[in-house]
């Protein structure tokens, strides 16, 4: 029983993190209507805290007891963007962060299983995501981006300041960190190309 259940518990804490998140798009949207904003942004961080916990741990455990599988790897990138994408999208329908924002985050997303699955295929491995460690830096800023645009939108009478530094400043980094995995996956296939010829 231990067993199987060390077995599914980084499943299972990705399901916590599909199952909270259209609750915490439900408090959001409230949030940022005006609705009660002091006492809903308590509940909007606790469910922030789960939900980025959720994501922490679960890695973490499949690393640990040896239990990480395809299905597991693929099912934590669909909840990630899931959560990332319609987090972002209720920022871009209030006017909180530019609409072209998204295609960012989509660039991230589609560039990093992209890459992934070419060099997995180089080393004919089967899909693994492959992480470089400035990107997934970013990645991780972009998640909780949302909670500081919510606190900044918020508490800091909307000047969005810091939402805007951040803003800029992820996409000029994610350009680059997107043309760099690029350049590697071009870099490590070349010797094949050249050994064709």
């Amino acid at each position: 029983m231990k067993g199987l259940l060390t077995k599914y518990s980084a499943n299972a804490l990705t399901v916590v993190r599909v199952i909270f998140t259209p609750i915490i798009l439900f408090v959001t949207n409230s949030m940022l209507a005006g609705s009660h904003t002091q006492n809903l942004f308590i509940l909007f961080a606790l469910l922030y805290a789960i939900i980025c916990s959720s994501d922490y741990f679960d890695g973490k455990i499949a690393r640990k007891y040896g239990i990480e599988s395809r299905f597991g790897a693929i099912f934590d990138l669909i909840a990630d963007f899931t959560f990332v994408v319609f987090m972002h999208i209720i920022m871009i329908l209030y006017g909180i962060i530019p609409a072209w924002f998204m295609f960012v985050i989509i660039d991230r997303f589609f560039n990093f299983i992209i890459t992934s699955r070419i060099e997995n295929d180089c080393t004919g491995q089967g899909f693994k995501p492959k992480f470089d460690k400035l990107g997934k830096y970013i990645s991780a800023v972009m998640y909780i981006l949302p909670f500081i645009v919510a606190a900044d939108y918020c508490f800091f009478s909307q000047r969005l300041f810091l939402t805007s530094t951040l803003v800029y400043g992820i996409t000029g980094i994610s350009v680059i960190t997107s043309y760099s995995r690029i350049k590697n996956i071009r870099s490590a296939n070349a010797p094949k190309a050249h050994d064709i010829k």
